[in-house]
């Protein structure tokens, strides 16, 4: 059997649906105002793949073994998937970002890094930018300052590498279950603390993968998935309004997650609807979606000479096509190249 075979025989495409769905509600959050703004808190999406990213990267390790799973090829592998599509996207932006400084575009936070004349300092800006391993959170680095990010959404690729790395830790932990539980009821109560809030998220996936290789995929009754389906949405966008304390709204918010991973898990209609080419493609290019979305938002819209109730139709679906070409053009040559990697480091 070859290594697509595998994959598709271990793969649960409702989960690359919800991961579709999740990635195009954080175009909309930043692409509306408003009450449909709130209704889509962007950061609790992101919460959502780092669930994901937990689950889906611990699934193959979990069933293998840690003793006989190849650790290098995957840390290979990950490191490749992740910072060619994410450095790309980032230098793209910092070019356009410096012509369009050069002809006249005004941004104050961008002033310093793109209208400089000098080629070294601009360089230093661009390393400054690619350096994934010191964002914290967006437009904020470890050590407290702040940097205007040419592709705002890149901070969370930070935690996605420091997770891909940390993942045979997270491994060996949940390989025993006395530990899994108690660190997941802990990761939902902390999920409010910074230091800890992301990587926690991804131990919650990881707690997952551990009852899915345990079980196997398990049936969810319909009128059982359907209305949990509908809590997880509810739980997941009332942090948007407000309306409770962060200490309360960001654990309830994080519960949300997980009954929306737990319904895609299980077979169920709400799994099978997600199951659905067109929601399935939305899965396959959201990674290039999120790296694209904002800079289509800075430098596209503003030239899109329609207006009324057909703008954001006419820039959704631009945004989309970016997506996809950047998956074509980007994404799908980088997850070849990080397959061909892992297969020379096997074979050295």
């Amino acid at each position: 059997m070859n290594e697509k075979e595998k994959d598709s025989d271990t793969r649960i495409y409702a989960l690359d649906g919800l991961r579709g769905l999740a990635a195009l509600a954080v175009v909309a959050y930043h692409y509306t105002g408003g009450t449909l703004r709130q209704l889509l808190p962007g950061a609790q999406f992101v919460t959502l793949f780092f669930i994901l990213s937990g689950l889906v990267l611990s699934i193959v390790p979990l069933r293998v073994g840690i003793d006989t799973y190849n650790w290098p090829r995957y840390q290979l592998r990950r490191i490749a998937r992740l910072a060619i599509p994410t450095c790309t996207a980032i230098g793209i932006c910092c070019i356009v970002s410096t012509i369009a400084m050069h002809m006249g575009w005004k941004a104050e936070e961008y002033a310093n890094a793109f209208s400089t004349s000098s080629p070294s300092a601009w360089l230093h800006n661009l390393l400054t930018q690619l350096d994934m391993l010191s964002m914290t959170t967006a437009g904020t680095r470890v050590d407290g300052s702040t940097l205007a990010m040419a592709d705002l959404p890149s901070w969370s690729m930070c935690w996605e590498l420091l997770f891909s790395l940390a993942l045979p830790v997270y491994v060996i932990i949940a390989t025993d279950m006395r530990f899994v539980a108690p660190i997941a009821l802990a990761c939902v109560l902390l999920s409010e603390w910074t230091p800890l809030r992301h990587m926690a998220m991804f131990a919650l996936g990881v707690a997952l993968a551990k009852r899915l290789t345990d079980n196997g995929r398990e049936t969810m009754r319909d009128v059982v998935a359907v209305p949990l389906a509908l809590c997880g949405i509810v739980l997941v966008c009332q942090s948007g309004f407000g309306l409770l304390p962060g200490i309360v709204a960001q654990p309830l918010a994080v519960c949300g997650c997980l009954i929306l991973v737990v319904v895609a898990l299980t077979c169920n209609v709400v799994s099978d609807l997600l199951s659905t080419p067109p929601v399935r493609w939305l899965g396959r290019i959201s990674f290039s979606l999120y790296l694209t979305h904002l800079p289509v938002r800075d430098w596209i819209v503003p030239y899109i000479p329609v207006q009324g109730l057909l703008r954001p139709m006419v820039l959704f679906a631009l945004c989309l096509l970016v997506a996809e070409a950047f998956y074509l053009a980007v994404e799908r040559p980088a997850t070849r190249l990080s397959r061909k990697l892992g297969k020379v480091k096997r074979e050295a």
